[in-house]
């Protein structure tokens, strides 16, 4: 249902909201307000661009721009953010049971980070916003991602910010070359840690290439520090990240090492991801590195 609305939204002009979508707190009260097979034009963010996790075979994914949530009493906010020359923007608003009006909650601007990543609704009650900075000069001092906490009040409570000399899988897969590069960002909390999935590309390796990747992070909500996990896709051109509270899993749509989708899971445990394993669910035919697999992930 989740795949609906994103595809609907990437041929309209303004925006639909489609009964079952989004993350819903109180699902009695979402059916109250919004009846089943219900769409809403919601004009009032008629003039927002929308991107789309949906992409061709060949390609790789967008960030998604348009999200929603819940509070208990079955009211809508829709998140919409984006990037830009003077910061990244987000703005929320509040949509009354009919959808007839809607209030502006905030906005927020990151000037220090002008390309957008992602939001999220945690489950521990707060929300996560992520966004970054390119770093075409190779910068180890350049701060290239930001990881904003904010409670239910959309009140700042702490942040993140990385470094990209302090960003690698090992020695040789070093920094962000292009932050939040050929892919989407997706997010899940659990047991007082967000994980994050994205794109990037690194440092120029000994080919002279910036070669991209993803780059899974365990964000500590609690410390706001954060240890970069162990799997590795590249190229990696999408990223899913799921979790029931007791195992987390990753997906990532690889075309070379390794060319496939590949699941990541780990153990959760005490505050602890261990890994337990990665499996390719479908190898894709081709050479090595060959863009095109045939397949999009949903």
């Amino acid at each position: 249902m989740k795949r609906r609305i994103r595809r609907a939204l990437s041929l309209a002009a303004s925006i639909a909201l489609v009964a079952g979508t989004g993350v819903a707190i109180n699902p009695a009260a979402q059916a109250a307000v919004i009846p089943a097979g219900a769409v809403k034009v919601l004009d009032d963010l008629a003039s927002i661009p929308i991107a789309t996790s949906m992409y061709p075979s060949y390609a790789a994914t967008g960030r998604d721009n348009i999200a929603y949530y819940q509070d208990g009493t079955g009211s809508v906010y829709v998140v919409s953010g984006g990037g830009g020359t003077t910061g990244s923007q987000l703005k929320v608003f509040k949509y009354d049971a009919a959808f007839t009006s809607a209030e502006l909650v905030t906005a927020k601007t990151y000037a220090d980070y002008p390309v957008w990543g992602g939001f999220h609704q945690g489950t521990d009650g707060n929300f996560y916003v992520v966004v970054g900075h390119d770093n075409i000069t190779e910068n180890d001092a350049q701060n290239v991602i930001g990881v904003y906490k904010y409670n239910a009040a959309w009140t700042q409570t702490g942040v993140l910010h990385i470094k990209s000399g302090d960003v690698r899988h090992s020695t040789s897969f070093k920094g962000i070359y292009e932050v939040f590069r050929s892919g989407n960002l997706r997010m899940a909390t659990a047991g007082g840690h967000l994980y994050i999935d994205q794109g990037r590309s690194m440092y120029a390796q000994s080919d002279g290439l910036n070669h991209q990747t993803n780059l899974p992070l365990d964000v500590n909500t609690s410390t706001l520090t954060y240890t970069i996990m162990g799997h590795y896709q590249s190229h990696s051109f999408n990223q899913f990240v799921l979790t029931d509270g007791s195992t987390l899993y990753f997906l990532n749509h690889g075309d070379g090492y390794n060319r496939a989708l590949e699941l990541a899971k780990y153990n959760l445990s005490g505050g602890t991801a261990t890994s337990a394993g990665k499996t390719s669910l479908i190898t894709f035919d081709g050479t090595l590195g060959q863009n095109a697999t045939g397949t999009t992930a949903t």
